[in-house]
């Protein structure tokens, strides 16, 4: 994303974004174009992945890329653990060019004049679902996606 959306300002009481902020090289004009055409009031559910995962810091622990930072836009490299590696990236809109802990998304919007009222974990690799809701709940800042609510 590179230019303003084609909308109008003050327009919608819900804004949506999911898993879209971490393919943008410009995740601020993602986050101002949210502010933008949110009516007063109105509030944003974004969700990205976490590079402060448990499964990302088990494998930075073993001298692996987390997982969801590419250093290549040809090959998903750097992390033998990762079931996709040395496989190409299906398309360019696949890469990631940005990664965010709990601290990063909270900061970014806090900083474009938004009030974060919740920020939740989903997911805990490699721990079985029922584990990894209960692992969400006590330790959201490790969980693999992040999804955030801010209100304008």
């Amino acid at each position: 994303m590179d230019k303003d959306f084609p909308i109008e300002s003050d327009t919608f009481d819900v804004v949506m974004a999911n898993q879209i902020i971490e393919h943008l090289y410009n995740s601020d004009l993602l986050v101002k174009e949210i502010y933008r055409v949110l009516k007063k009031g109105g509030y944003a559910i974004v969700s990205t992945p976490n590079l402060a995962s448990f499964h990302n810091l088990i494998a930075l622990l073993f001298g692996k890329q987390p997982f969801p930072v590419h250093v290549s836009t040809e090959a998903i490299l750097g992390n033998s653990f990762d079931p996709k590696h040395g496989m190409k990236h299906g398309s360019k809109g696949e890469i990631h060019v940005r990664v965010f802990t709990y601290e990063a998304v909270k900061e970014l919007f806090v900083y474009y004049g938004f009030r974060v009222e919740k920020i939740v974990g989903v997911g805990y690799y490699p721990f079985p679902d029922l584990i990894a809701r209960f692992l969400t709940r006590i330790d959201k800042k490790h969980a693999v996606y992040l999804t955030t609510k801010v209100r304008k």
